[in-house]
């Protein structure tokens, strides 16, 4: 079974890229395109490094080089927060809410695709697997740190 879903997941990634490469959507499926979906969908809120650094699981040296790499690009601009003035606000320019749109376009396009001919029924069913995959995989390294624990 876990060499059926590794096969799976490689040739849904091969596909992802077939797709960018086709629609020019390269670069856009990494760290920024991550960064650039998660302020489009907080939008409404403010958004600070710390928030980007918890959504994507980075320490605090690769998030603050990822929105320098960012700002350069123009994608996303930094503004003080008025409620305190020592944290700064993250937010999209226009160029990334246009990147947002296409990438939005781009992640369609992609499920479309993979989701063909499977009813909602099935991938209901495929989000809860999934779903306890996820809660199986996060008590077993709690078992792993405790034998750690042990062993130290």
């Amino acid at each position: 079974m876990l060499y059926h879903l590794k096969k799976t997941i490689h040739q849904a990634e091969q596909l992802k890229m077939r797709y960018a490469k086709c629609h020019d959507y390269t670069h856009l499926d990494g760290p920024q395109g991550h960064v650039i979906m998660y302020l489009y969908c907080h939008r409404e809120k403010p958004v600070f490094q710390k928030d980007i650094e918890d959504h994507l699981k980075i320490s605090k040296s690769v998030a603050s080089n990822l929105i320098q790499r960012m700002k350069r690009n123009g994608f996303i601009e930094t503004r003080p927060y008025p409620e305190d003035k020592r944290h700064k606000v993250i937010q999209l320019t226009s160029l990334g809410i246009e990147k947002s749109m296409r990438i939005e376009d781009f992640i369609s396009k992609v499920r479309t695709a993979l989701l063909e001919n499977i009813s909602p029924e099935e991938i209901c069913l495929i989000h809860k697997i999934f779903s306890q995959i996820d809660r199986n995989i996060i008590k077993a390294n709690q078992m792993l740190d405790k034998k750690e624990e042990v062993h130290d």
